[in-house]
């Protein structure tokens, strides 16, 4: 079951990672978390017999909220910026 799942979730993973090239995909949500880390290497495996880009792909770390933990991070990233100064470069 998990090679088919991989084979389905690796067509929509590599059809986006043509066109954004990122260096990590995460599976997350119920699949994500359910698969794990063998889903995962199976997704990677699979984007990497049918493009050219590589990406790693790992399954989530979040059991709860994760858009919520994401939001937050980046807010707190930016105002960190506009207190203390970019902390890029």
């Amino acid at each position: 079951m998990l090679d088919e799942l991989a084979r389905r979730l690796a067509l929509g993973v590599a059809s986006t990672c043509v066109v954004l090239d990122p260096p990590l995909v995460v599976l997350a949500g119920e699949v994500g978390q359910a698969g794990g880390a063998a889903l995962a290497d199976r997704v990677q495996h699979e984007v990497a017999a049918i493009t050219l880009v590589q990406p790693r792909v790992v399954p989530t770390g979040l059991t709860e909220e994760p858009i919520l933990h994401g939001a937050l991070r980046t807010a707190l990233d930016a105002v960190r910026d506009e207190v203390f100064g970019s902390t890029v470069g």
